[in-house]
């Protein structure tokens, strides 16, 4: 009998997670609250300008492994397009100085050892204090594993952490931003790259993910705000969706929260979330 995992949440990491589970032979339901999926990362049209507009400016890095995994998975990896070279201009609002940061298309980060393509009035020594994030531990924060200071911290490690962790870096998991650090500034231009979704989020990252769910005969609602996890033991054996609408689940069958940590936390009491 084919088990069937419900997705709560039809963002891009349930979407994600839906198409995952589908290639793998599972039966998938996907149950979002609102009235279109995308969460957070899709496009909407925009009447006073009559342009269809992106819910904030998501880029994406050509080392995120993941996404391009997922895009390619729905058939539009294709749709996200950006420059052959990883380079980055930057200004100094305060200052008004200008510069541009290139990491070139190596493999490696052989940027660091050229004063003309990294951060203006840095050495090696300040690249080299990074290393204790590049290997930190999950429980670590930034803030007591490197020094939150200086002008390389000032100029790119905060505001690349800062976009990365959605959080005050010293605050932020030393564990996470040291993976983002390796899989980016450690890897070299190669997976530095900007990449951008060119016909908009929902068109090239949401909707074809949808429409290919829909087509291989599994169920995306929306509309459907699951209100309580019904529990028998240590498994979930119910969703309850309010006004009556109940699923009893199989014991084969598995949930997967992809909801944002708040959400997550009200459906499981208890649960440590960021």
């Amino acid at each position: 009998m084919q088990k069937t995992v419900h997705i709560i949440g039809a963002g891009i990491s349930g979407l994600s997670a839906a198409v995952r589970l589908a290639n793998a032979g599972y039966k998938v339901a996907v149950h979002e609250a609102t009235q279109q999926a995308g969460g957070r990362c899709r496009s909407y049209f925009d009447a006073a300008t009559n342009l269809t507009i992106d819910n904030g400016n998501h880029l994406l890095l050509s080392g995120n492994r993941h996404a391009l995994s997922y895009a390619r998975s729905i058939g539009t990896e294709a749709g996200l397009v950006g420059p052959a070279r990883a380079q980055f201009p930057f200004v100094d609002l305060a200052s008004g100085r200008r510069w541009q940061l290139d990491l070139g298309d190596s493999r490696l980060p052989l940027w660091v050892f050229d004063e003309a393509r990294r951060v203006p009035d840095t050495t090696l020594r300040d690249y080299l204090a990074l290393a204790p994030l590049a290997w930190a531990g999950t429980a670590a924060l930034v803030g007591n594993t490197i020094p939150c200071k200086g002008t390389l911290y000032d100029r790119l490690v905060q505001p690349l952490l800062l976009a990365a962790l959605n959080v005050d870096p010293p605050e932020g998991s030393a564990g996470l931003a040291g993976a983002i650090v390796r899989e980016t500034l450690l890897a070299g231009g190669q997976a530095c790259r900007p990449l951008i979704a060119r016909d908009g989020l929902s068109s090239v990252l949401i909707e074809p993910a949808v429409k290919l769910l829909q087509e291989r005969g599994h169920s995306v609602q929306f509309s459907h705000e699951l209100r309580t996890l019904g529990m028998s033991g240590d498994r979930v054996s119910e969703l309850d969706f309010g006004g009556g609408d109940k699923i009893e689940l199989a014991a084969d069958d598995a949930v997967v929260l992809a909801v944002p940590p708040r959400a997550a936390a009200t459906l499981l009491p208890g649960l440590k979330t960021p």
